[in-house]
């Protein structure tokens, strides 16, 4: 879900995961374990899903923000250290 929506959309900034379904209330128990399991399902499980998807692209864009900073962060020293070893432009005076 979260790659299509990602593809069409874009990237994902915010995530309201607030979703859920209401049964008519009962008696605990006069509850089936097929009720009860398909509540928490809807409600809690699906919870966890999203948000571990949604911690997951997070998690990568961090990775790949990091690389990319480092990379950039090197290429300067390496620049700067290229620039004083040998410089072009030295004033005599």
């Amino acid at each position: 879900m979260f790659s299509i929506v990602d593809k069409e959309l874009g990237a994902i900034s915010v995530l309201v995961n607030n979703a859920g379904i209401l049964k008519q209330q009962s008696r605990l128990e006069e509850m089936t374990a097929d009720r009860i399991n398909e509540i928490l399902f809807n409600n809690v499980t699906s919870y966890f899903i999203c948000s571990r998807e949604v911690v997951n692209v997070c998690l990568l864009v961090m990775v790949v923000m990091a690389a990319y900073e480092a990379a950039h962060e090197n290429a300067k020293a390496f620049h700067d250290k290229c620039e004083n070893d040998h410089p072009t432009n030295s004033s005599v005076g």
